[in-house]
């Protein structure tokens, strides 16, 4: 082969070359902005996440007051049942001499 076929070779190489460069720069530009949207997209999900959690924590907090609440009245009516009963009643519309 003579220095011409090299050189035309040579050229047709760095061609591919320079080609497969710009394939991979699109490629990869193409993949950063998958990756910022995927990122974005997962920062929204972990914000979401956050506030449902802290609503559940926020109900599980107020079930647990419910709860202790409902003992105490049952404990308070199984002292002194006329004491809840006297609650229910000033509760009515009803005056305080009909209890």
């Amino acid at each position: 082969m003579n220095k011409e076929h090299y050189l035309t070779e040579l050229e047709a190489l760095q061609a591919m070359i320079a080609e497969e460069r710009l394939a991979h720069q699109r490629t990869k530009r193409v993949l950063e902005t998958r990756l910022s949207a995927s990122n974005a997209l997962l920062g929204e999900a972990l914000d979401r996440q956050d506030t449902a959690e802290a609503r559940l924590s926020a109900l599980a907090a107020e079930n647990r007051m419910l709860k202790r609440r409902l003992e105490l009245e049952h404990t308070l009516e199984a002292i002194m049942p006329w004491a809840t009963q006297r609650q229910q009643a000033s509760s009515s519309s009803m005056p305080l001499f009909f209890c």
